[in-house]
């Protein structure tokens, strides 16, 4: 009884959609690899902030995931062609094409505008999951080392951060990033910059060096940066395996798959309901696809709706009692013949097919096909599900 009890309290729904698992499930964490200049490029927009003098209000951050270097843009509005035109004049026109742009749902880069825009482009658009970030998070970590760094300089009567932006990327580009251990400037462009205090230190620094054999030298600077390169590839992968075995330390296998009906994560809540108060999932969903840390899920209220691809970290399975395959009756051992109660019922008057089907001979073939039931051993009236036989047609 106690299993039962245990059972139907895991399958109240309302239980289900306000609690979460503790320790919550969490898959591997999975590596993107990015080991050429602007393979993958990633694109994320923040705000809107206070208006500046000039008019803009959202800042457009465009990333090489390789080298990590950054272009900032101010922008008055976020709509397609504002955020398209951004990019083809401050990215493509000035580095070149790339081969993948990573960016969010954001309503401006799932319209058909930007769709068309990237296909002119022959740029792979692709999109992150909803609701985490982790799909983007080399251009979302940007996010944070510019707020931090803008919010040192602008003040609330002032708010012109578009006029910081310039200054704030420049510092980023030159400084040593961590996962490579090297300038993203220098990955770019094979060259430090020169800053005041280096024409202070040594004024022959704009003089040309004496290159006796050309093809020499231009073989020896590619060979050079290309070693940089490699250099900064392994350190940028060595960074990704620490994250990995750090963030992998709370894994916890989510135990998913194909046909199970699950709950997904509610981000947005219901309106006019306060927050502490409500359900933190939704659903129910059925699994019809996986694809590594990736689900595929349809609604089970709605079937028609758009099917929608989350993390496998957003969804948990769903506890409800469906029943069996097929029950069928038992027959008890106890049980009347049918024959005995129509004898013992005299007012019974058996037609004439009864009669008849009373003289034919038993068929041996059946008698042998009889199911042999275990008496109850418990107490309440529920059949142990467990011991069931089957039909035959199964």
């Amino acid at each position: 009884m106690h299993s039962d009890i245990v059972t139907w309290t895991k399958q109240c729904i309302t239980c289900q959609l306000r609690h979460s698992p503790t320790p919550a499930y969490r898959a591997e964490m999975n590596m993107v690899p990015a080991d050429t200049l602007f393979s993958r490029v990633g694109l994320d927009l923040a705000g809107p902030f206070p208006i500046t003098e000039k008019g803009n209000k959202y800042i457009l951050n465009i990333i090489c995931w390789f080298c990590k270097y950054v272009i900032s843009v101010p922008l008055p509005d976020a709509k397609a062609n504002t955020i398209a035109k951004a990019f083809l004049t401050n990215c493509y026109l000035k580095f070149g094409g790339c081969i993948e742009l990573i960016s969010d749902n954001a309503t401006a880069f799932t319209s058909d505008f930007f769709k068309a825009f990237c296909n002119m482009l022959y740029i792979n658009k692709t999109y992150a999951i909803p609701y985490w970030s982790q799909g983007n998070a080399v251009t979302e970590r940007t996010f944070r080392t510019f707020n931090n760094m803008l919010a040192k300089y602008i003040t609330k009567e002032q708010p012109d951060f578009d006029e910081f932006l310039d200054f704030m990327n420049f510092c980023y580009n030159t400084s040593i990033h961590t996962s490579i251990n090297e300038t993203p400037f220098f990955l770019m462009f094979g060259r430090d910059p020169i800053f005041c205090v280096d024409q202070i230190l040594d004024p022959r620094i704009h003089e040309h060096a004496s290159v006796v054999d050309e093809p020499d030298f231009k073989y020896k600077l590619i060979r050079s940066l290309r070693s940089a390169w490699e250099i900064a590839a392994e350190s940028n992968r060595k960074a990704q395996e620490k994250m990995k075995n750090q963030y992998d330390k709370l894994f916890r296998e989510p135990n998913i798959k194909i046909g199970d009906r699950v709950l997904l994560k509610n981000y947005t809540g219901k309106i006019g309901t306060a927050k502490k108060f409500q359900l933190h999932w939704k659903g129910i969903y059925r699994v019809i696809n996986l694809d590594g840390i990736y689900a595929t899920i349809s609604s089970c209220i709605s079937p028609n709706s758009p099917s929608k691809t989350v993390h496998i970290n957003q969804i948990k399975k769903c506890f409800e009692y469906l029943g069996p395959p097929c029950t069928i009756p038992y027959k008890c051992e106890e049980q009347i013949p049918k024959d005995n109660r129509i004898l013992e019922d005299k007012s019974y008057e058996p037609t004439r097919e009864q009669e008849n089907s009373r003289t034919e001979e038993p068929n041996p073939e059946t008698n042998n096909k009889e199911l042999k039931v275990e008496r109850h051993t418990h107490n309440y009236d529920l059949r142990d599900r467990n011991k069931i036989a089957k039909p035959e047609r199964y």
